[in-house]
C-alpha cells in the first residue's frame, strides 16, 4: 500500500517547514484508493489550517490548450 499519508513543504532553501498536508478519508473512487479528505496546516500562521473535502469524482476531458502559457495568460 503506497497511500501518501502527509506531505511536508520547505522553503526554497530547505531551512523552514513551511506546510504540512494531511492525506486522510482514503475510499475507492473510479476504481482507485483516493483521499477525500485533504487538511493543510500552515507553520508560518500556527492559526491556519485549511481542509478540502471532495465528492462526486468524475473523469472529464480537459483540453490541451488550458496548460499552455498562452492560454495561462488570460487568468491573470
Amino acid at each position: 500500500d503506497f497511500r501518501p499519508l502527509q506531505a511536508k513543504f520547505h522553503t526554497a532553501n530547505g531551512s523552514r517547514q513551511i506546510k504540512t498536508l494531511y492525506y486522510e478519508d482514503y475510499r475507492l473512487v473510479l476504481g482507485k484508493p483516493r483521499p477525500l479528505l485533504i487538511r493543510v496546516i500552515d507553520h508560518l500562521d500556527r492559526d491556519a489550517e485549511t481542509v478540502m473535502r471532495y465528492f462526486d469524482m468524475r473523469i472529464e476531458d480537459t483540453p490541451d490548450a488550458w496548460f499552455q502559457p498562452s492560454y495561462l495568460e488570460r487568468l491573470r
